[in-house]
């Protein structure tokens, strides 16, 4: 019997307790990682036709992923970086997801195996 977990007591541990209390990052930073998730959700309660408090973490598979991806750079014309930073707090999120349950960890490693995209470094001007 398979039973699905649901994303939305995940979400809060993860943002209360694992950015802020185990890894120390600072508010801001902790904000940011709540803005990508919270528009991830919205983009996929839209696309799975569910509300965001009726997700599970196995609706939130590759499809979703990377349709959300596709949506970033296509639709809301962000460059590939910002595409990359957004991509990095879903994987931080889903490593997160499988350290604390092990029956979805082949199911997170799946999505934390989505490349980032290359881009070319900034260009550096020095004043002179």
């Amino acid at each position: 019997m398979k039973t699905e977990k649901a994303l939305a007591p995940i979400i809060h541990s993860f943002l209360t307790d694992h950015l802020n209390c185990q890894r120390g990052l600072s508010l801001n930073t902790i904000k940011s990682y709540r803005d990508v998730i919270r528009q991830m959700l919205v983009f996929a309660a839209k696309v799975l036709k569910k509300p965001c408090t009726q997700l599970t973490v196995e609706q939130i598979d590759v499809a979703p992923v990377l349709r959300y991806l596709s949506y970033l750079e296509k639709d809301l014309g962000n460059s590939a970086q910002t595409r990359n930073h957004r991509l990095a707090v879903i994987r931080s999120l889903f490593e997160y997801v499988g350290s604390r349950d092990l029956v979805l960890i082949d199911h997170c490693r799946k999505i934390t195996s989505i490349p980032f995209k290359r881009t070319k470094p900034p260009l550096t001007r020095y004043l002179e």
